[in-house]
């Protein structure tokens, strides 16, 4: 039986959905719409092996929900007994529940009190139980970026004296982000808007404290530094028709380490929820041998620049193309600065995908590659982009080294007069050897 999973995003009671679960029998696979939801079934999946559990990725939430609620034989349906509609003017799960009584399907609906009481005679047992849930460790903050009572199970939230330990485990939480901005300033406020209204105090400071920073500059080795995202952003954050601009750029700067035979890094996505570690180095590296002005191509209709040899049918238009007729290779090189994943773009990705494999199966040894900051952003929170580099195993060049190689060279002042302000990275992705001799 496929039964689709469907509960708010805040319901994190594991304990009640595995009692509950249990109840029902010849379970064979079990369907979510949300990274929560999906979050709570693979634990349960992961002790259940004869069960197997599908994420719906397709369209928006609601949408899913409803794919979901479609697509299996029992729905399993949990909300809040203080839901007010008064409050809320529009629930996914409210949604998903009227869907659900369309169908002549059978509901399991769940009414669940987040606010029950809890209470605890031992101490030491208390914090025993809650320690995971609060924060201060910084190897656990650093992976969450996230408030500590939002990842305590409801009763334990309620309880006085977790709330009380969480708050003071939460003093050092907030020192550690605060610290932690001199490093990355932007992955931090973006984490923490996220989670402006669990702790609204928290958000405002440190975005007060970054303005600060960005007034006076963070400085790192005597120099103020920043991912190149930041570079992009310039002028303005809506400014995203300038990655033309950014293509020449780049053409410019491959052409250039060609003459000074250097080569970059090629990284993989590793992407996962928490973003955290989302990148790593693939053990390969990219050099622009014979790479000129003659050879390169910034936005050209691919199918004529081989002189209707070999004939192509369409009309994509690659960021930068490098082609060697002499020994019959191409390389194409897809050009990200800023901006918001849309669906389009997914689709665009799959035809250069396409563009690969029906050039290589004309005899051009073919390579794509993406060159992206690795602050680069996806506003709906969904990485889409991320992800198919991920799944696909596509190799990303990174703006950072770019221009880390760049900031020394005569035409960096051209491209920026302070380039090697925007060289950061983070300790995750320098490689061992590089941590050890800092």
């Amino acid at each position: 039986m496929t039964l689709a999973f469907i509960c708010p995003d805040s319901f994190k009671d594991y304990g009640f959905l595995k009692n509950e679960l249990s109840k029902l029998g010849n379970i064979t696979k079990i369907i979510c719409a949300t990274s929560n939801a999906t979050r709570l079934i693979k634990a349960y999946v992961s002790e259940h092996k004869n069960i197997e559990y599908g994420h719906e990725k397709r369209g928006g939430k609601l949408a899913r929900m409803r794919r979901i609620v479609q697509d299996s034989e029992e729905i399993f349906l949990v909300e809040f007994t203080d839901y007010d509609p008064k409050k809320i003017k529009i629930s996914r799960t409210q949604e998903a529940l009227k869907k659900a009584r369309t169908t002549n399907k059978k509901l399991h609906f769940f009414k669940y009190d987040r606010y029950k009481k809890c209470v605890y005679s031992d101490k030491d047992e208390l914090l025993d139980k809650i320690d995971h849930f609060c924060l201060p460790p910084e190897d656990v903050y650093a992976k969450r970026y996230s408030h500590p009572l939002s990842q305590a199970s409801p009763e334990l939230r309620n309880d006085q004296e977790v709330v009380m330990f969480a708050l003071e485990r939460y003093g050092f939480a907030f020192d550690f982000a605060s610290r932690q901005m001199q490093k990355d300033m932007q992955f931090v406020l973006q984490a923490l808007k996220r989670n402006a209204g669990i702790f609204p105090y928290v958000y405002e400071k440190l975005r007060k404290e970054s303005e600060v920073m960005n007034a006076k500059g963070v400085v790192t080795d005597k120099v103020c530094k920043r991912n190149a995202t930041y570079l992009f952003n310039q002028p303005t954050d809506k400014f995203y028709h300038s990655e033309s601009r950014w293509s020449t750029i780049a053409q410019m700067a491959f052409i250039w380490l060609s003459k000074q035979k250097e080569g970059l890094t090629l990284f993989v996505s590793t992407i996962k929820d928490d973003r955290k570690n989302w990148l790593k180095k693939s053990g390969e590296e990219i050099h622009f041998t014979g790479w000129t002005v003659h050879n390169t191509f910034v936005e050209a209709y691919i199918k004529r620049i081989f002189d209707d040899d070999p004939v192509l049918n369409t009309t994509l238009k690659p960021d930068i193309v490098w082609m060697s007729k002499e020994y019959r290779q191409i390389v194409l090189i897809e050009v990200k600065t800023v901006g918001t994943t849309k669906k389009h773009n997914i689709q665009q990705m799959k035809q250069y995908e396409e563009l690969v494999v029906e050039l290589s199966n004309l005899g051009w040894q073919t390579k794509l590659y993406y060159l992206m900051p690795y602050g680069f952003e996806d506003k709906t929170g969904e990485f889409a982009e991320w992800h198919y580099l991920e799944k696909e195993n596509i190799k990303i060049i990174l703006w950072e080294e770019l221009f880390s190689k760049m900031k020394d060279s005569d035409i960096a002042p051209y491209i920026d007069e302070h380039l090697e302000h925007y060289t950061l990275m983070p300790d995750w992705l320098k490689s061992t050897e590089e941590n050890e001799t800092r």
